[in-house]
């Protein structure tokens, strides 16, 4: 039964990592990089890049918590927004691809 669960947890750690988090890791690198990037240098990379980086740097030697809870903040954000986008597809998908009415062959013809 242990080798049964384990094998359990792997295959769902596996599809919670292939279906929400990596989707919604590049969801949310992008929601922050448009955040660093503003309305006034949305097409210049390497201002943006050089602001992500000053922020990386501010603090020289952060504490493992604080990395730790940093990590976390980054996987729930990410679980969410792929979550939110998996939730979101099911209605555009309604919206894109709905029950719209088909002309009869009848209505064609005349």
């Amino acid at each position: 039964m242990n080798g049964f669960l384990t094998e359990l947890g792997k295959q769902l750690a596996q599809k919670w990592l292939t279906l929400l988090v990596l989707p919604g890791l590049l969801y949310t690198a992008t929601a922050a990089f448009a955040y660093a990037a503003g309305w006034s240098h949305a097409l210049r990379v390497h201002s943006t890049i050089a602001a992500l980086n000053a922020l990386a740097v501010s603090e020289p030697h952060p504490q493992p918590v604080t990395i730790a809870v940093a990590a976390s903040a980054v996987l729930l954000a990410a679980t969410a927004s792929g979550l939110a986008a998996q939730a979101l597809s099911s209605v555009v998908e309604t919206i894109w691809l709905g029950s719209w009415p088909t002309p009869s062959i009848a209505s064609v013809r005349h």
